[in-house]
């Protein structure tokens, strides 16, 4: 048996694989597979941005802790929504764009959740890129 699958010509192995492949969904049932899968998707994102936009208040309403650059930390749009115009404002929003938020990281998670993409990289970046952001937007004011 052995000696039959070492010596087995190419093309019977070429056949087997293509013999084995799935055949492509139909377009209607790919086209509601897809629109199913969006709107799944849709209510997850939608979700996270509630949830910790709700947590958000009740942390800000019962504590005196409410530092934008804190909040946007976790939740971009609270954090950005709170800076006060001027060079220190313009700087930490380009911070927590950079960052994009913990909100905006779980998002991340659940889209590329069955992927097997690794998301420790994307958070390293996504840190250095707000670094990086603060930085140039610290330069930038001055040309505005």
């Amino acid at each position: 048996a052995l000696l039959a699958l070492l010596f087995r010509p190419k093309n019977a192995l070429i056949s087997r694989q293509i013999t084995e492949c799935p055949r492509p969904a139909a377009f209607p049932d790919a086209f509601v597979t897809a629109i199913g899968e969006a709107g799944s998707t849709m209510v997850q994102i939608c979700s996270f941005v509630t949830f910790f936009y709700t947590v958000l208040q009740l942390f800000s309403s019962l504590s005196t802790l409410s530092h934008p650059l804190l909040l946007g930390f976790v939740e971009l749009t609270g954090g950005i929504l709170q800076l006060h115009a001027g060079r220190s404002g313009f700087v930490m929003a380009c911070a927590l764009l950079g960052w994009g938020g913990i909100s905006v990281h779980c998002q991340t998670a659940a889209v590329l959740s069955g992927t097997g993409l690794p998301l420790k990289g994307y958070l390293k970046s996504k840190f250095l890129h707000g670094i990086f952001s603060a930085f140039m937007g610290f330069f930038a004011w001055n040309l505005l």
